[in-house]
């Protein structure tokens, strides 16, 4: 195991410096991944006088990705969810570099670009999260699309309109029962529900929806389904997926005209051919957050491999990010890291119109008078993120979002007139 040298070689960073408009005696800072944790600790990071601040991402726009889910079914639009990251590091006084880190060389201090630039650091953070996997599941790549990107979500909502507008049965098939899987669920029949052509296949390894959250849930959103055209395959693994069916292990076989996968993420490339310890979750991480290989690089988000495991919140990458934004801080002016206590929070689950579930602890209700709860989070989030953002973006984009929450969530609601009877579905599960 090699350990990095906590200063860079004076040529390299030099050269990266003047590039960037730094002066030489300046820290370099390089964020890998431009995302919840990537972008909180840039944040935290600004107007900072003796530090320079690189972020690397191939994409110049950050995607809320707890929402994306709503643009299949029309609620959100694909600009809902999105936000300049480019932009709001340009504001924070930051470099952006829209491409990707395609190497990390802890000994040196350097982080390679797809183009062939060389980053010099001082400090390094990785929150590129974690990649898709395809599970090694025969012709997933060719015929399956993912659900972790705005572009994804609507791609999907595209090809079901023209499915369905042929006239003809439609299959969709979602692969993974897990969050994701159940939240694209809920939205399809928050949009299809009456529509007898539509059909969709849930398949799920696990024997149970949901398998990391207490049982009652998964048990209410099958329920749920009862009288839509909702079919749950569990315990079941999966062969080979092709063009319109998806074969299963044992031998059976399910007819899918689009197939979407919710499940499988893999350790990026990147950071399985870097010198990072790393186990199945991410980069091996202290309490500091800090590399066990290497005491200058620091680990965030979905990629940080914790010694307590944390639960794959949004929430949760944004409070690493700052945090550990704070540790480069202190390591950089010769202080000690402090250690990331993380707090247990809830979490919202919305299934469509038709439910939502608070989950805390142990504790679990149910009730679609708390949708409205969940999209105050997403606004809040939205508006923390794009107060970095020009003043007249910050206008448009709050406006804009307010405006669709209104017309697409609020009103039909009011207009349905239905309180009582949702006052009347909610409950405590557990």
């Amino acid at each position: 195991m090699s350990t990095a040298n906590s200063t860079v070689n004076t040529a390299k960073t030099n050269a990266n410096r003047k590039n960037s408009g730094s002066h030489a005696e300046d820290h370099h800072v390089v964020i890998v991944g431009a995302n919840f944790a990537g972008l909180s600790a840039a944040k935290r990071l600004a107007c900072k006088s003796d530090m320079q601040v690189t972020l690397v991402d191939p994409s110049k726009a950050f995607h809320w990705a707890p929402n994306i889910h709503e643009i299949v079914s029309g609620l959100k639009a694909s600009t809902g969810v999105s936000i300049s990251s480019e932009k709001i590091a340009r504001q924070l006084g930051h470099r952006f570099v829209d491409d990707e880190a395609v190497a990390l060389d802890i000994n040196n201090n350097e982080v390679r670009l797809a183009d062939g630039e060389l980053l010099a650091y001082d400090a390094l953070l990785v929150a590129c999260g974690l990649s898709a996997s395809d599970m090694g599941i025969s012709g997933a790549e060719e015929n399956c699309i993912g659900m972790r990107h705005a572009e994804e979500a609507k791609r999907i909502e595209q090809r079901i309109a023209v499915g369905l507008a042929a006239k003809r049965p439609f299959a969709v098939t979602i692969i993974g029962a897990g969050f994701t899987g159940v939240e694209l669920l809920g939205e399809l029949l928050r949009k299809h529900a009456n529509n007898k052509l539509l059909s969709i296949n849930v398949i799920e390894s696990a024997p149970r929806v949901l398998a990391g959250l207490p049982s009652v849930i998964g048990e209410d959103i099958r329920k749920q389904c009862t009288g839509h055209a909702v079919h749950f395959y569990l315990a079941k693994d999966i062969s080979a997926i092709e063009k319109r069916a998806v074969k299963l292990q044992d031998g059976s076989s399910i007819d899918s005209d689009l197939t979407i996968c919710c499940a499988g993420t893999a350790i990026p490339e990147l950071i399985r051919e870097s010198e990072l310890a790393c186990s199945e979750q991410g980069i091996l991480v202290n309490d500091e957050l800090q590399s066990k290989t290497a005491s200058n690089v620091f680990a965030a988000g979905d990629i940080a491999a914790t010694t307590s495991s944390l639960k794959k919140q949004a929430s949760f990458a944004i409070d690493m990010g700052k945090h550990a934004a704070g540790n480069i801080e202190a390591l950089l002016s010769g202080q000690a890291p402090r250690p990331f206590i993380p707090f247990q929070k809830p979490m919202l689950l919305s299934f469509g119109d038709i439910n939502t579930y608070f989950i805390y602890n142990n504790s679990v209700f149910a009730s679609p008078l708390l949708a409205p709860l969940k999209e105050a989070v997403y606004q809040f989030y939205m508006a923390q993120f794009g107060a970095s953002l020009p003043a007249a973006e910050q206008g448009f984009g709050l406006l804009g979002r307010y405006t669709r929450s209104v017309k697409e969530m609020l009103l039909p609601e009011l207009l349905k007139f239905r309180f009582a009877e949702l006052l009347g579905r909610s409950k405590r599960l557990q």
